[in-house]
């Protein structure tokens, strides 16, 4: 009741994930993992319904965050969410230095103005479960860093793994 709405979207919205690296001299500052959207309890059941029905029903609504699940967008947005990922980090560089590390998830919504919106910073580890399985990036990935990868977890071990080889643990930690 009391709660402040600072702005409501009416579009998709998409959990994008990242994985920002310790060691930017090998793998660069961030790779693009994939996309999640989140499942609520009664209220996605009950967005799936026609609004005449909505609105005869007397249910209280419950947004509780039940689960995950793994949604693409298409390739032409992408570069709105890569944008927005950059900005953060150069942020984060310029008021919380060194920098951020791990991986994250930029929750927005895709205007019909192609603009994303971003309405939230989700720091992630795991990072979103369903990732792994689901997103179309893990070929990717799994290419650049030569070896399978079936979880967004994988890349922040691979990350630490790099900084302890080359005794640079240091700058994998905050």
């Amino acid at each position: 009741k009391d709660a402040i709405v600072e702005e409501f979207i009416l579009a998709p919205r998409f959990n994008a994930n990242f994985q920002a690296y310790a060691m930017e001299d090998r793998f660069g500052s961030l790779d693009f993992v994939g996309f999640d959207d989140r499942i609520q309890t009664n209220l996605t059941g009950l967005l799936n319904l026609p609004a005449r029905d909505q609105m005869g029903l007397d249910v209280p609504i419950v947004n509780e965050e039940v689960g995950h699940k793994g949604v693409t967008m298409r390739e032409s947005k992408k570069p709105l969410v890569y944008e927005a990922a950059e900005n953060l980090l150069e942020g984060v560089r310029e008021h919380f230095p060194p920098k951020m590390i791990g991986l994250f998830a930029l929750q927005g919504a895709l205007t019909t103005e192609s603009e994303f919106v971003v309405f939230d910073l989700s720091p992630r580890v795991p990072g979103s479960p369903c990732v792994g399985p689901t997103s179309p990036e893990m070929r990717r990935l799994s290419l650049k860093m030569k070896t399978e990868i079936r979880s967004p977890l994988d890349l922040c071990m691979i990350d630490i793994k790099t900084a302890v080889e080359q005794d640079r643990l240091d700058e994998a930690s905050t």
